[in-house]
């Protein structure tokens, strides 16, 4: 019966999107990115809209789109700490691994305790076979702040694309997350 009621939910579900009532996330972002658009035609040198702009784009897929709103911030706040994390993550996610690292360290200058920037560039390291640099980036990591879940799920995913399973699955733990 609660098959049944699941299916029935899920037929709802594609009613509603098939006709207009219900939006796709993607719709959404659609929606939110034509209204952004607006706004920086009306205020230009607006950051945050830039920002929101970039990160929309970013949530899209859009990344190289998305490098040209974080770069638009970073000319008028070249040390604005959000746009240079969001650079330095749609640089990941092209795998641009180096350039990524170089604005997570940039991020770092900016607030050293930025446990997101720390947790970035150990697995951009990784990505780039600089497993050890990433081990060792992770322990200064839990140095400054060992409850932060960010430094053990950051060294177990370092620790299991080495293979070494025991050791990610200790880490893991460390990071109470469930499993």
């Amino acid at each position: 019966m609660e098959d049944l009621i699941q299916h029935l939910k899920q037929l709802f579900d594609k009613f509603l999107y098939l006709v207009g009532i219900k939006q796709t996330p993607e719709q959404i972002l659609m929606n939110h990115l034509k209204k952004i658009q607006l706004l920086i035609e009306a205020y230009p040198n607006d950051k945050n809209a830039w920002l929101s702009k970039g990160i929309i784009l970013s949530d899209l897929k859009r990344y190289t789109e998305a490098l040209e709103c974080f770069n638009k911030v970073l000319d008028m706040d070249p040390n604005n700490v959000d746009a240079l994390t969001k650079k330095g993550l749609a640089l990941f996610n092209i795998e641009r691994y180096e350039e990524a690292i170089k604005f997570f360290d940039r991020c770092l200058e900016q607030n050293l305790f930025n446990s997101s920037a720390w947790f970035n560039k150990g697995i951009a390291l990784s990505r780039i076979n600089r497993c050890d640099e990433a081990i060792t980036l992770f322990d200064k990591m839990a140095i400054v702040n060992a409850d932060d879940p960010l430094v053990w799920l950051g060294k177990s995913t370092v620790f299991a694309a080495l293979g070494k399973f025991e050791e990610a699955e200790d880490c893991y733990k460390k990071a109470q997350l469930p499993l």
